[in-house]
């Protein structure tokens, strides 16, 4: 193996564990949505009151889960897709389609990333706060799609690194049943 696959898989191994750091926080996140909306649930029937921050921040938990899952998402192969499609090529077309494919996403969630980041940058310098009863600091819940956009930047990049040195483009968690790499 030359120094040059060694530092693209290196690459790909670093970036595989930020993206399941950013599976586990939207884990959180989702569990969170759950615990806010269940107590909004029993205010509402035991006290009849709304909690003020519940609907809020579900919201941007939600933004949070989405970004943040969809590396993840991507390394295990459970975006949605035309694999169907894809099996009528051979492999040598496939993994062209593939590349190309994923050149295309990464051109895409490269103008995400920088359109987030610069909505998150802007809140921060105007001081921005949400026009709810929280009046949330924006900057903040407006980061967290912004890094999960980045991490998804970067495994769209691994993925071209671990095609590269021909290696698998995506790796089924061991728990889920699925026989190891694919």
């Amino acid at each position: 193996m030359t120094s040059a696959h060694r530092l693209l898989r290196g690459f790909a191994i670093l970036v595989d564990m930020i993206s399941l750091a950013g599976a586990v926080a939207a884990a959180v996140a989702l569990a969170s949505i759950a615990l806010i909306m269940g107590a909004e649930i029993i205010a509402r029937s035991a006290f009849g009151v709304s909690l003020d921050f519940s609907w809020e921040f579900s919201a941007y938990l939600m933004a949070a889960l989405f970004f943040l899952g969809a590396a993840y998402t991507l390394r295990t192969g459970s975006h949605i897709r035309m694999g169907a499609a894809v099996e009528h090529f051979s492999p040598r077309v496939a993994a062209a389609l593939d590349v190309a494919a994923t050149l295309i996403g990464l051109a895409v969630m490269l103008l995400v990333t920088y359109a987030l980041t610069d909505l998150a940058w802007q809140a921060h310098m105007r001081g921005s706060v949400s026009a709810t009863p929280m009046e949330t600091y924006m900057a903040v819940p407006q980061s967290v799609p912004a890094i999960g956009a980045a991490i998804l930047v970067l495994q769209l990049l691994a993925r071209l690194a671990n095609r590269a040195v021909g290696l698998p483009v995506e790796q089924r968690p061991a728990s889920d049943g699925a026989p190891g790499e694919l």
